[in-house]
C-alpha cells in the first residue's frame, strides 16, 4: 500500500510538473512574435506588398493589432489599430465576433486605367461579376464576423479634377437587425472653382421581406461657393435603397428662406454600370435677382451622349444680365423672364440653343456707345438713342450667326425724349460678348449637373 500511495504521488507530482511546464512555455514563448509574422505573411500571400505589424496583446478573447502597415513608398497604408474581439466557438468556426478599427485613411485614385485604392492590390480578372448583396438574415450569417466599428477614420476620393473626403465613423451589424450607420461628420468635396462642405449621416438596414437594404440620409448646413461666390445654405434630405438590381439614391434640395429647391435621383445598376444615370426634377435657384430653374433632365453619367433641357429664367435683372453680356456698364430697369435651350457634350462643354428672353414690364435702358458695333450715321444715331432709351418692348433672342458663332440678338421698342423729338422706333441688334463662359459659372449646378460629380465624371 505505501508503494502504491508513494507511486501516486510520483505520477500527480509528474503530471502537475509537466502541467508547469508547458504552462510556462505557453506564458514564455514568442506568440506574439508568431502571431504577428504568421499574419503579416499570410497578408503577402494575398498581394499586400511589405505587411507589417505589431500585437499588443492576444488572448482567449482579443487581439489588439498596433500600427498594421502594407503598400509600398510613396504610398502606404497605416492603420493605428485594430481589436479583434472573439470566443473560442467562434475561432472553432472561423469566426470573429467584432473588429473595431481606429484611424484608417484610405485614397481611392482616378487613374488612367480607371478607379485603384492606395496600397491595395488589384483584382485581375478577365471578368468582372456584378456586385453581389446579401439579401437574407441567413446570408448575412454567412460573414465571418458580427460587427464592424471604423473609428476615427477617412475615405479620400482623388479624381482627376476634384476630391471628396468622407469621415468614416460607421457600424455594420450582420446579426440580429443587419443595419449600417454612418455617424454625422463633415464631408468636403473641391474641383476647379468649387468648393462643398456639409454634416453628413446616413442609416440603411436590411428589410428582408422586400429583399432589399433600405434607408434615409441627409447633408445639412450645405456650403457651396463658386469662384469665390457662396450659394444659399441647403439642406439634403433623402432615402437609398439597393437590391440585387441596383442602388438608388433619392433626394430632395431645400435652401435657407426656401429661395432654392429641387430633387434627384441617382440609379446605379450593379450589371451594367455604364447606365448608370441622374435624374434631376424641378431645380430651381436665385439667379440675377430672379430664377433659373429646370423641369426634368436625365444626365447620363457614363457619358458618350449629348443631353439637352430647357433653361427657364424669371424676372432676371435686366442691368444685371446685359453688363454680363457685355462686360460693359449697361443700366436699366425691369426683369426679363424666358426659355433657353441647352445641350450638354460628352466632354462636359455645352452649347446654347435658339432662346428669348422677353422683359416683363416696361423700363428705362441706358447703354455706353461701344457695346453697339458698326461704324456710319445710323450706327451712331443708336448709340445716341441707346443712352437713355424708354423700352416698351425689350427681348433678347439667342442664336447663332453664319459662322456657327454664338450670339444675342436685341429687339427693342420704344423712345428716347431726347433724340428726334422722342420719335417711337423699333431697333434690331447684334450684341458683343459671349454668355457661354458666364452662364457656364454662373448656374452650373443647373446646367452642367456631371460637374458637381466630377467635372466630367467625379
Amino acid at each position: 500500500m505505501v508503494r502504491m500511495k508513494k507511486a501516486g504521488i510520483a505520477i500527480s507530482l509528474t503530471l502537475l510538473n509537466t502541467v508547469l511546464i508547458l504552462a510556462a512555455i505557453f506564458i514564455l514563448a514568442p506568440w506574439k512574435n508568431i502571431a504577428e509574422n504568421q499574419i503579416a505573411q499570410t497578408m503577402k500571400e494575398y498581394g499586400f506588398k511589405n505587411a507589417s505589424l505589431s500585437i499588443s496583446k492576444l488572448d482567449q478573447k482579443h487581439i489588439d493589432i498596433k500600427n498594421l502597415q502594407f503598400g509600398e513608398e510613396p504610398v502606404r497604408i497605416n492603420i493605428p489599430r485594430i481589436l479583434m474581439t472573439y470566443s473560442i466557438d467562434d475561432l472553432r468556426a472561423q469566426r470573429v465576433h467584432e473588429i473595431d478599427i481606429e484611424g484608417l485613411t484610405l485614397t481611392m485614385r482616378q487613374t488612367e486605367q480607371g478607379w485603384a485604392v492606395d496600397g491595395i492590390p488589384e483584382q485581375k480578372s478577365s471578368k468582372s461579376n456584378p456586385l453581389a448583396i446579401p439579401l437574407s438574415k441567413q446570408a448575412m450569417k454567412s460573414l465571418p464576423l458580427s460587427t464592424v466599428k471604423i473609428k476615427n477614420s477617412t475615405l479620400k476620393i482623388e479624381a482627376q479634377s476634384g476630391t471628396l473626403t468622407i469621415p468614416l465613423n460607421m457600424s455594420f451589424q450582420t446579426q440580429n437587425k443587419p443595419s449600417l450607420s454612418f455617424e454625422q461628420a463633415l464631408m468636403q468635396a473641391s474641383a476647379e472653382g468649387l468648393r462643398v462642405s456639409g454634416e453628413s449621416k446616413a442609416t440603411i438596414s436590411l428589410e428582408e421581406e422586400k429583399q432589399r437594404w433600405a434607408g434615409t440620409w441627409g447633408i445639412q448646413d450645405l456650403e457651396v461657393v463658386q469662384n469665390g461666390e457662396p450659394m444659399p445654405k441647403a439642406a439634403l434630405t433623402g432615402t437609398l435603397s439597393a437590391d440585387k438590381e441596383a442602388l438608388k439614391i433619392q433626394g430632395k434640395v431645400n435652401c435657407e428662406n426656401k429661395i432654392c429647391s429641387g430633387g434627384f435621383t441617382y440609379t446605379y445598376p450593379f450589371a451594367e454600370p455604364e447606365k448608370a444615370s441622374l435624374v434631376m426634377d424641378d431645380f430651381s435657384m436665385p439667379w440675377h435677382e430672379g430664377t433659373v430653374s429646370t423641369a426634368k433632365v436625365i444626365v447620363p453619367l457614363a457619358g458618350g451622349k449629348d443631353y439637352n433641357f430647357i433653361l427657364s429664367i424669371r424676372k432676371a435683372s435686366i442691368a444685371k444680365l446685359m453688363q454680363d453680356v457685355t462686360g460693359e456698364n449697361v443700366k436699366a430697369t425691369g426683369t426679363l423672364s424666358g426659355k433657353i435651350p441647352v445641350t450638354i457634350k460628352p466632354d462636359g462643354t455645352f452649347s446654347i440653343g435658339k432662346g428669348s428672353l422677353t422683359a416683363d414690364t416696361p423700363g428705362i435702358l441706358s447703354m455706353p456707345g461701344q457695346v453697339i458695333p458698326g461704324s456710319g450715321a445710323q450706327m451712331e444715331l443708336t448709340r445716341d438713342i441707346l443712352e437713355q432709351f424708354n423700352y416698351s418692348l425689350l427681348s433678347l433672342t439667342t442664336g447663332k450667326d453664319e459662322n456657327g458663332k454664338f450670339v444675342i440678338h436685341a429687339t427693342l421698342e420704344g423712345n428716347n425724349p431726347k433724340v428726334q423729338g422722342g420719335r417711337a422706333v423699333k431697333l434690331n441688334i447684334k450684341l458683343s460678348g459671349d454668355v457661354l463662359d458666364f452662364i457656364s459659372s454662373s448656374v452650373i449646378v443647373l446646367t452642367n449637373p456631371q460637374a458637381l460629380l466630377n467635372k466630367e465624371r467625379l
